[in-house]
């Protein structure tokens, strides 16, 4: 098991980003995402991966047991962008015929978190001697902020990784994201407790 299976599965089967973002959802949908309390709703496909045209044409679709034309790719791209928003993802079904199988939802989940995990290397050079838990925590942080800027939105998060040894403590403590949100409290301190972990083997 590696920092990204945490990420993904959790831990025994326990929390990870199938439980947080409501497990493998194989019809494009609109997320119910707000900026600054503003509805900012993108197509999103899997796992919680927010996605673009050009992206989806990229990916393996299905209609029934074949693969989808790129038309009806993008027919069902457009019909997402404008149904209503801020229902269940459920809801979308209907919008749609394309669909990605179960093992390209998760590929797709694991190519943002190697994208996010190139990140994280960048902001703490050490960070692949770090206790699995701590990179998966950071992991799922990077994971759900979406298109917040982490660097600018985390300092104190960040400042704790820098020092030497890493302030996991800290770094657990500044971990929450969306607090305001009552849905992101199980998320939040089940990241915390992966920092931890560290600091209470």
């Amino acid at each position: 098991m590696d920092a990204i299976d945490i990420l993904i599965h959790g831990i025994d089967g326990k929390g990870g980003v199938m439980r947080w973002e409501g497990g493998i959802v194989n019809w494009l949908y609109l997320d119910n995402r707000r900026v600054n309390g503003v509805p900012a709703p993108l197509p999103t496909i899997g796992a919680g991966c927010a996605t673009s045209l050009q992206e989806c044409l990229t990916l393996p679709f299905v209609v029934g047991d074949r693969p989808a034309a790129i038309h009806e790719i993008a027919d069902d791209f457009t019909n997402i962008k404008q149904a209503p928003f801020d229902f269940a993802a459920d809801f979308y079904q209907k919008y749609t015929v394309i669909r990605l199988p179960d093992d390209a939802c998760i590929a797709l989940c694991r190519s943002r978190a190697m994208a996010f995990k190139a990140d994280l290397e960048r902001v703490f050079p050490a960070f692949d001697t770090w206790p699995l838990t701590c990179q998966a925590g950071a992991l799922d942080l990077l994971y759900g902020l979406g298109d917040v800027k982490f660097e600018a939105t985390y300092p104190l998060f960040i400042g704790a990784g820098h020092q030497s040894p890493p302030n996991f403590k800290e770094m657990a403590a500044q971990s929450g994201s969306n607090e305001n949100d009552k849905a992101y409290d199980l998320r939040n301190q089940a990241r915390k407790l992966l920092f931890l972990q560290a600091v209470n083997p």
